[in-house]
């Protein structure tokens, strides 16, 4: 039986009758309720916003609405607000307010309210377009970017979009004469004739390190094998080497030799011996040491993993953990 609420209060709303349900677009039917309000008036009220409390007044309560805010007589920037005109209705229904000004070089124009009070918004008729003059262009001469060395400037580079670039004429370290577009300079793209891009430094040997052949990888960064002449052998990507950043394995950086670990335990890992860097899901190479584990089995551990505690047993040190939390459970009643 339907629950009977005539005649109950909701709030500052008292139930008198119940009209006729009301059919939506799904075809699901609403109670209605006819109620009387406190202040006077009456309202049609649906059975489950007077359940839920979601309508509690004929509306009185609410606060009243501001009224528009009236811009005629206001300036913004060289737009002077003269009288409102007729608002501007999108396709989805919104109404957006439009006014007509008046510029300061005496041109009308309407504006969208929006556009108007916005600090970023329309500042004139049109006007002002080509009015701000542009900051002088820097002076990129006898900078230097990578290998290359800002000699002069040269003639604007016009690509596909007919967009003119501003360009410099660059000598590079190899002796090559360049043009190159100035955004590119300054935001570190070029940094050579393109003497830098793709050519093989197998068998040069910079500093004390000797370059034997091409280490695999899966990335676009190029890794070299290279023997030290302490003995160690090291992967160092192509990069590092033509700028000299590593010009070692680490036997003579800082006075700091390379750190050996091998006989040192971690957890239930002794490091035996240094084997092939591992190559990360990146394409670059690390560091790996031959570990054998305190319940005899031998696992390859990357130098990070040992030193830094995040790889301490085979394996077999999270399932004795799990065996332990699962006698745990079964004790318990």
């Amino acid at each position: 039986m339907k629950n009977d609420i005539i005649g109950r209060r909701f709030g500052m709303l008292t139930v008198e009758t119940e009209e006729e349900p009301v059919t939506n677009a799904r075809g699901h039917r609403t109670r209605i309720f006819n109620c009387l309000c406190d202040c006077g008036n009456t309202k049609l009220v649906r059975y489950n916003d007077l359940m839920s409390g979601h309508t509690y007044s004929c509306g009185c309560t609410k606060a009243p609405k501001k009224p528009p805010a009236d811009l005629t007589g206001r300036k913004f920037h060289m737009l002077t607000v003269i009288s409102e005109a007729k608002p501007h209705v999108q396709k989805c229904g919104h109404v957006l307010r439009r006014w007509n000004c008046l510029c300061d070089c005496g041109r009308m124009t309407t504006v969208l309210q929006a556009n108007l009070v916005s600090p970023r918004g329309t500042k004139s008729c049109g006007c002002m377009k080509g009015r701000t003059r542009p900051q002088s262009p820097p002076n990129l001469v006898g900078n230097r970017y990578g290998r290359l060395t800002v000699l002069s400037e040269a003639d604007p580079i016009i690509r596909g979009n007919h967009r003119a670039r501003p360009a410099w004429l660059c000598l590079c370290d190899c002796g090559k004469m360049i043009i190159k577009a100035e955004d590119n300079l300054l935001s570190g793209h070029t940094r050579s004739c393109g003497c830098l891009r793709g050519h093989s430094v197998k068998g040069s040997k910079i500093g004390k390190l000797t370059v034997l052949k091409r280490h695999p990888s899966n990335t676009s960064m190029r890794y070299w094998d290279c023997r030290c002449e302490c003995g160690n052998s090291v992967v160092v990507s192509q990069e590092d080497l033509d700028w000299g950043f590593v010009t070692d394995c680490g036997c003579s950086s800082d006075g700091k030799p390379r750190l050996d670990l091998t006989g040192q335990t971690f957890g239930k890992l002794t490091a035996l011996r240094e084997v092939e860097p591992v190559t990360t899901s990146q394409g670059r190479p690390v560091r790996a040491w031959l570990c054998r584990c305190s319940c005899g089995r031998e696992v390859v551990v990357r130098h990070y993993n040992l030193t830094k505690g995040v790889t301490r047993s085979c394996g077999c040190l999270r399932s004795e953990k799990q065996w332990r939390r699962v006698k745990k459970k079964a004790k318990q009643p």
